[in-house]
């Protein structure tokens, strides 16, 4: 084997560290860990990676059991986490990302650490992929290149449904405020999700404790949190953007349906681009691959989920169980008279 790995037992004293490097996510911060740890009593799983007796990087997952199964994910579904993966203290290729993938799968099964293993990290790429032994599954979604300047992120926009937007909520005297009370912020927002849901026939998939634990965690450092109200001061709608190093997130929004004359979204959706910009990140990831988010501007992407077991039946037996937990929503749905959006 070209790389070598061993157990951090005291992740804590690599926050800095994996920090630093080029690849690094909100994710894989420490104020992240501690939202996971506290709400899903989750805790890091740290793999050092060595080349040559040199240290270069870092796995960054987590450990757990389902049914019995041990499981190393990064992350797993559920958690309202998305790319975790390698933290790598210099720059490498694609291709080399995926030896160390290849490697570190080897290594986790013979030494027992999981029989299952997933992993969601940015970096990678679908066509590298088709070249190697790997189960994948495609993530699609949206990006936005914060690199460009504000005037040229503006223009390519939709006019018709976001400058417009944004030109007329301004006039009808909506303002965009941050967060200041977490519990009070939490609250309006999981009202305005449950709405939204319950248009549709259906109930959130998280909880409004988990909304609140995951602010606390990240508001003060990692987190731009925005709210919209009118002249009278009636919360519209509400979104949040966990952020570290070059990459911000799309993490939640809702609003109410009453206030859609309002055009609440595209003023807190600019306003959230602008100032995460201004905190130098260079790319807001969508959050999905709904289509309503072409409208901003950003680029399509799809990204492959890595996935391995050394049990030849779980993974068709967890692609069914995800895939009858939506057949099952859809269904409850549709007895109730309603239609679950499907991204278009």
């Amino acid at each position: 084997m070209k790389y070598t790995f061993e157990v951090i037992t005291s992740p804590d004293i690599l926050w800095d560290k994996m920090a630093s490097c080029y690849d690094h996510t909100v994710f894989k911060s420490k104020n992240w860990a501690n939202f996971l740890k506290e709400f899903y009593k989750v805790a890091p799983f740290v793999v050092a990676i060595s080349e040559k007796d040199k240290e270069i990087g870092y796995f960054y997952g987590h450990k757990i059991k389902k049914f019995g199964v041990p499981i190393v994910a990064s992350p797993f579904e559920g958690w309202s986490t998305s790319y975790q993966g390698l933290s790598m203290l210099k720059e490498i290729t694609v291709n080399q990302r995926l030896d160390i993938y290849e490697e570190l799968i080897a290594w986790l099964f013979k030494n027992k650490h999981c029989r299952y293993f997933q992993v969601s990290d940015w970096q990678l790429e679908v066509a590298e992929c088709l070249h190697r032994n790997f189960t994948i599954e495609l993530q699609k979604g949206y990006v936005l290149d914060l690199t460009k300047d504000k005037e040229e992120l503006y223009k390519n926009t939709s006019y018709s449904s976001v400058r417009y937007s944004i030109n007329k909520s301004k006039k009808k005297g909506v303002e965009v405020k941050e967060i200041s009370d977490v519990n009070e912020y939490a609250h309006e927002y999981y009202k305005q999700l449950k709405e939204v849901f319950q248009r549709q026939g259906l109930t959130p998939t998280h909880s409004m404790e988990q909304t609140k634990t995951m602010l606390q965690h990240t508001f003060s450092e990692n987190m731009v949190a925005l709210y919209a109200v009118n002249p009278e001061g009636e919360c519209l709608a509400s979104a949040f953007f966990p952020y570290a190093g070059n990459y911000g997130f799309f993490s939640g929004g809702a609003s109410y349906q009453s206030a859609q004359s309002y055009c609440p979204n595209e003023l807190i959706m600019w306003s959230a681009i602008e100032m995460l910009k201004d905190k130098g990140v260079k790319y807001m990831e969508f959050g999905g691959g709904r289509r309503y988010k072409e409208k901003y501007g950003p680029t399509p992407y799809v990204k492959p989920k890595i996935i391995a077991s050394n049990l030849f039946w779980l993974i068709p037996a967890k692609a069914f169980a995800k895939s009858a937990f939506y057949t099952v929503r859809k269904i409850g749905a549709l007895l109730k008279g309603r239609s679950v959006n499907e991204g278009v």
